[in-house]
């Protein structure tokens, strides 16, 4: 990156020295809404804006703490950027990599994550021995360090050009740190066993990236050094894109050709094959696809300071029992014939409930049993209009049993569901059903959780074909949510981060149509034809002036229209998945409550997401410490302190 460094001698950065020190002034609704996203939202979000380093450690490498997930949540719901200055992602990433008690939250992420996947794949894989990782790590920690102390110095001394230089010089030697570490976990045989090691080294170096465009103008950069950057962010999302892509293939096609147990008439295969490709998929999802789909919000010519959202998409826990198909398959004899789905079949099953689109809020459960189970009745709130419906899984014998009322302070985390070839002994919570039955008492079964997410869904899978036992369900599983997916029939918006919609909370015309993973596993479509139109309701509880921007994130081809009120922007869509801007440019005012309409007036798109960026008072400046600061030049007509992380 030769000649980057260079200063302009005739550059002075604006500085007012009335905004650069004090405690952080987030305004509390922004705070409440991204506190609300995530499992003991409210103590990590303290933790991030006390400044206190020592304590955030000591959360990401506690015994009960998940890192993953709290990295995860701080970076995709909005926490990365709430000071908006003070690199908060990036002393996310120099924490992650921080030993304590003898190992990093890298570590321990990166051995489990391994451990897993050749235990999926029943086969011994290359990877690093402990202490060439660990070197790594503790490599990669002491230069993001190091370049998040002369940060805070610069921080400190924003105008003053010795700061200046230290920091561009410090960003350039992380920034080849991350080039020369990154290869390492993509040499061949090593792919799939460091694929989180790979993961966690590209997400903070995108996040490097993007923190030279946020503060590049601050630092003296030239238009055509911000654009050379700018090109390198692309070129390396995509890149880094494509290995996690390939590498994911790599792996599945590993799974598939896994052997799953002994092949005998009582394994049913396909159901136990099904669960180990569910299983690596989840996974996959969980450690690497969460990341890797909400990248382009670290670009902030997509999210000028990144954005705040939901992450709205199920994973199907394991299925315990065997699914039933209504087609008899050949070379089976009697009731026999009815228990060797395929694994299409089994996805057909799922998809026609509906239940890869996001369908509300679980209220509660019944259960129809005497010892075994009968039927599955989950009690689903309808967000908007507020309709309990219930989804009926199996016949219609048994007692009725009713769970307790599930809400978002009180979700449903866990399942303890019998063996794989006898589903009917179920503990919720404290209540246990179906336990009388003799024939689980010695069976295995299995407690199935996902780390902050809840259960949506408690699904049976047909009705038992043996003779004397009609009725009854024959297999059962759980479909998991985020913890923090809890729709109320308007989605927040507020100042701030860009407000990120799924548009799966949007009502649909008939005629759409759900396409899970795609692109990428995690990432529900949905695709409406031309001439039919989806309803997004969304509320404005921020305490600015509630104008916004919008921005698509959809593919295909074709010509979208958002309306409210008279205000109309045009979307061009002409390729596969982009952010696309409006061709209208326009503002909109949100008032307390309204309905976005969202139009395909031509081809067929699908949608990911829509963004409301907000706007403020134009007021040129170039003060890097302002809490709403946008490049582009505008803020608000007043300002909010912030305070970096400190050691």
């Amino acid at each position: 990156m030769q000649g980057i460094i260079d200063i302009d001698p005739k550059f002075i950065p604006f500085y007012n020295p009335t905004t650069i020190r004090g405690a952080s002034q987030v305004p509390k609704e922004v705070i409440d809404n991204v506190a609300s996203k995530m499992q003991n939202g409210a103590k990590i979000v303290d933790k991030l804006l006390s400044g206190n380093k020592k304590e955030l450690i000591k959360l990401l490498n506690g015994d009960d703490a998940d890192p993953i997930a709290i990295l995860k949540n701080c970076i995709l719901v909005g926490v990365s950027f709430i000071p908006y200055v003070g690199g908060i992602v990036s002393s996310l990433v120099d924490i992650i990599w921080t030993a304590a008690s003898g190992s990093s939250a890298a570590e321990k992420m990166s051995k489990a994550f391994t451990n897993f996947i050749m235990a999926t794949i029943k086969e011994e894989l290359q990877k690093y021995d402990d202490e060439t990782l660990r070197q790594f790590f503790i490599g990669l920690s002491n230069v993001s360090s190091k370049y998040q102390d002369n940060f805070q110095l610069w921080m400190d001394n924003p105008i003053n050009q010795s700061t200046i230089q230290t920091i561009r010089t410090s960003w350039e030697i992380l920034d080849s740190q991350y080039l020369t570490l990154i290869p390492q976990a993509q040499k061949k045989g090593y792919e799939i066993t460091e694929l989180v090691f790979f993961l966690l080294m590209a997400n903070g170096h995108i996040t490097l990236l993007g923190d030279f465009l946020i503060y590049a103008k601050a630092w003296g950069y030239t238009d055509e050094q911000i654009k050379s950057i700018e090109e390198r962010l692309d070129d390396t999302v995509t890149k880094y894109t494509q290995h996690c892509v390939d590498t994911y293939n790599i792996g599945l096609q590993k799974v598939t050709d896994a052997p799953v147990g002994d092949i005998t008439i009582n394994d049913f295969i396909e159901v136990n094959k099904y669960n180990a490709i569910s299983s690596y998929r989840n996974n996959m999802i969980i450690n690497v696809f969460d990341f890797v789909n909400y990248w382009w919000t670290m670009n902030t010519r997509n999210l000028p300071k990144g954005g705040s959202f939901d992450r709205v998409r199920y994973l199907v826990g394991r299925i315990c029992g065997v699914v039933t198909t209504p087609n008899a398959k050949s070379g089976w004899s009697g009731w026999e014939a009815y228990y060797h789905p395929t694994q299409e079949e089994i996805e057909a099953r799922i998809s026609k409930q509906g239940l890869y689109r996001y369908q509300g809020a679980l209220k509660n459960l019944s259960i129809r049993c005497w010892s075994r189970i009968d039927a599955i009745i989950p009690r689903v709130v309808d967000p908007i209009t507020g309709n309990v419906s219930e989804v009926h899984f199996g016949g219609s014998g048994g007692a009725v049993k009713n769970t307790k009322d599930f809400s978002k302070s009180d979700p449903l985390l866990k399942v303890n569901i019998g063996s794989s070839s006898a589903p009917w002994n179920i503990k919720l919570g404290g209540d246990f059903f179906g336990d009388v039955d003799f024939k689980v008492r010695y069976l295995r079964n299995y407690d199935l959780s996902f780390d902050d997410h809840k259960i949506e869904y408690l699904m049976g899978f047909g009705i038992i074909k043996t003779s004397g036992f009609s009725d009854q369900v024959n297999a059962i599983a759980p479909l998991f949510q985020p913890y923090g997916v809890g729709f109320s029939g308007q989605v927040p918006i507020t100042d701030g981060p860009a407000s990120v919609i799924d548009l799966q909370y949007a009502t649909f015309p008939d005629g759409a149509s759900t396409l899970r993973d795609s692109p990428y596993p995690g990432l529900i479509a949905t695709q409406i034809p031309e001439g039919k139109s989806a309803t997004l309701p969304v509320q404005y509880v921020g305490k600015e002036t509630g104008r916004f921007m919008i921005k698509l994130k959809a593919g295909g081809t074709g010509t979208v229209q958002v309306t409210l009120d008279g205000t109309k922007a045009v979307f061009n869509v002409t390729d596969d998945y982009s952010i696309i801007s409006d061709s209208n440019k326009s503002i909109f005012s949100i008032p307390d409550k309204a309905n976005l309409t969202i139009t395909v007036t031509q081809g067929t798109v699908r949608f990911h997401c829509l963004a409301l960026i907000p706007q403020s008072a134009r007021v040129s400046t170039k003060n890097p410490n302002d809490y709403h600061l946008f490049w582009d030049g505008s803020k608000p007509t007043h300002q909010y302190k912030t305070q970096l992380i400190t050691n």
